[in-house]
């Protein structure tokens, strides 16, 4: 089995985090950033990161499975909008992409 199908399917692999551990941590993370906010009086915040940390917290947040995280569209250098709840726990309202507003030359640099 492909080593990354294999992890999101929940099979141990050599010493690596299992999917479920990375998927409670995330919301742990997420959790806290949100509480973070709230007790700053802030209404959002910026994270820097990757993908595949995007991809975990949409579907958990979602209530989502694991098969569900290959087709969620999180395009490098480009970022995710989340828009988090916390009335009646923490929760996701809504979830986009974002549009780049960056153009590609013919080589494929961005500029």
């Amino acid at each position: 089995m492909h080593f990354f199908r294999a992890w999101l399917a929940g099979h141990p692999i050599l010493d690596v985090e299992t999917y479920k551990a990375f998927r409670r941590r995330v919301l742990e993370a997420v959790a806290g950033l949100m509480r973070d906010c709230l007790a700053q009086g802030s209404q959002s915040a910026t994270v820097v990161t990757h993908s595949g940390l995007i991809k975990t917290a949409v579907t958990a947040l979602n209530h989502w499975g694991p098969e569900q995280w290959p087709q969620i569209e999180a395009p490098n250098g480009l970022g995710y909008i989340l828009t988090l709840s916390a009335e009646n726990g923490l929760r996701l309202s809504s979830q986009r992409p974002l549009s780049t507003c960056f153009q590609k030359d013919a080589v494929g640099a961005i500029y």
